[in-house]
């Protein structure tokens, strides 16, 4: 783990001081979400000459895959566009396409999954129409506070219509839209195609709040550590480590979400990482129990239940936390449950899903209260 973290963000060329088995390193940086990056930063030779030819080739297919992961997002992204701009409706794009067009992150070196554009709310759903009517088609999964429900391109690649940056809240109350964030000037030209990707400050902002927010308590989900590679990536060291005037500017829009603590410890981390002399942190063991632990999952599950940035208040958050848990699309109760014999099997998981949940509940209720047990154990 320590060999990845160094080769991923450490200073280039630095020799790891330590013993490792090499056929070991990949599967931790894989699971890391740092395999790709890895290969991006490293040369071929340093690769091979520190892991075998083997091992290392390993790294440069994770890397091949991860481009062409990308080329299907981008091109996703440009049909979105083209669509978008037949019907003069400006767009946004947010995280990974925003890095890659503001050239921001190295070539196949971050790996993604959707495409996701911000629109003006009074013409996503005409967007959304009109790309239907141009063969993409509906996924199956639900809409949310801050999207529509996601499209599949001709290609497979998922786009998501967002009607708002959710969690970064410019006036400190709401979530920015397309409009607010046009009217602060937060938006630059990415392409003569009229799209547009948000300034660095947003988009770091961003990154923030949607990793450790919205996906912190589901590192399995969504890797911790792609938060710090995007962190590092936008080159934030003015941001967030106090002495730059951009720290008062940015922290505002996310410190309902994001506490001083949290954007603290990412900030050590980083400049751990950079330096090379990273050894331990809390945001790596909880990356790492995450994807390793399952009585740390089950705890984690309880304690991030309805936790996600929304602008509605405490009860409208439960509540659309629990209708959203209970009223399952049929892909969703397909990956969840397996898909069922018959159509009739959908109505009999939807019947039995607040019953499931609530059993899931008392498990993992038990599970996070055995745990703080042990750990109350062990400081002792």
């Amino acid at each position: 783990m320590r060999w990845a973290l160094l080769r991923a963000y450490g200073p280039l060329g630095r020799p790891f001081p330590r013993r490792f088995t090499a056929d070991r390193v990949f599967s931790i940086a894989e699971s890391l979400d740092l395999a790709a990056r890895i290969a991006a930063r490293t040369s071929r030779l340093a690769l091979d000459a520190e892991l075998g030819s083997e091992s290392a080739e390993r790294f440069r297919a994770s890397r091949m895959a991860t481009a062409a992961q990308s080329l299907a997002l981008a091109i996703a992204a440009r049909s979105v566009e083209v669509v978008a701009k037949s019907l003069a409706i400006p767009v946004a794009f947010l995280k990974f396409v925003a890095l890659e067009r503001s050239g921001l992150v190295a070539a196949s070196s971050r790996a993604a999954s959707d495409v996701d554009v911000l629109v003006p709310a009074k013409d996503a759903g005409r967007l959304q129409r009109e790309l239907i009517r141009n063969g993409f088609t509906l996924s199956g999964s639900p809409g949310y506070e801050h999207q529509l429900p996601a499209l599949i391109s001709r290609d497979g690649a998922p786009i998501e219509l967002h009607t708002m940056v959710l969690g970064v809240r410019l006036d400190g109350r709401r979530s920015a839209s397309f409009e607010s964030l046009a009217r602060a000037d937060l938006l630059l030209p990415a392409s003569a195609s009229g799209g547009s990707v948000p300034k660095p400050e947003v988009l770091l902002a961003h990154a923030l709040v949607h990793g450790l927010a919205q996906h912190g308590a589901a590192p399995w989900a969504y890797p911790t550590l792609r938060v710090l590679s995007d962190v590092i990536d936008l080159g934030s060291a003015s941001v967030t480590n106090g002495d730059g005037d951009d720290l008062a500017r940015v922290l505002p829009w996310i410190s309902r979400d994001v506490s001083r603590a949290d954007l603290a410890s990412i900030t050590e981390l980083r400049d751990r990482c950079l330096t090379g002399t990273y050894e331990d942190h809390e945001l790596v063991r909880h990356a790492v129990a995450g994807i390793s632990d399952e009585a740390y999952r089950r705890r984690l599950k309880v304690l991030g239940a309805g936790s996600s940035p929304s602008d509605g208040g405490l009860v409208v958050r439960a509540a659309r936390s629990l209708v959203g848990a209970i009223l399952l699309t049929r892909k969703q109760i397909d990956e969840v449950y397996g898909p069922p014999r018959s159509r009739w099997g959908y109505a009999a998981r939807r019947i039995a899903r607040p019953f499931d949940l609530a059993g899931r509940l008392v498990r993992y209720g038990l599970a996070a209260a055995a745990a703080r047990l042990r750990s109350a154990r062990l400081r002792s």
